[in-house]
């Protein structure tokens, strides 16, 4: 499916999620060595980072959200059929703020999110915003499922 027409402009909340003082979870299906590279770089960038199974249960996030005093953000980025569950656990434990990481996004989970009243952002590629690396440096941020 084609986001685009889906997309809002995301400018003012971009800023708001990328804040260092935020606490990223990178939430996959798999721990890939592409996800591990993610987090090094984020980390040597002055991200607070922490990766996360997608079969962790609401009692995970939970923990995290208190560990990292609310300022949370589920990055997620999972295949598409996984989204919408990872999603709705996330805010289920109180999680304010989602990145839907492009090639995670679900018309479900993207309507999911803007029925509650939280902070997301969906199509959006995480390593283009956080880091802004050239074209080449990105490839070995690439998830094998997208």
């Amino acid at each position: 499916m084609d986001y685009s027409s889906l997309l809002p402009s995301f400018e003012n909340i971009l800023p708001e999620l990328l804040n260092k003082q935020n606490r990223l979870l990178l939430i996959v299906s798999k721990e890939e060595q592409s996800t591990k590279d993610l987090e090094s770089a984020l980390k040597k960038d002055g991200y607070d980072v922490e990766i996360l199974s997608a079969t962790h249960k609401k009692s995970e996030f939970e923990k995290q959200k208190k560990e990292c005093e609310g300022n949370c953000v589920a990055v997620v980025m999972t295949p598409p059929t996984e989204s919408l569950e990872v999603v709705q656990e996330a805010i289920g434990a109180g999680i304010e703020k989602v990145w839907l990481d492009t090639g995670s996004e679900s018309t479900d989970a993207i309507q999911f999110l803007s029925g509650v009243s939280v902070q997301f952002v969906h199509s959006v590629p995480l390593v283009r915003e956080a880091l802004n690396p050239t074209s080449s440096e990105t490839t070995k941020f690439q998830r094998k499922d997208s």
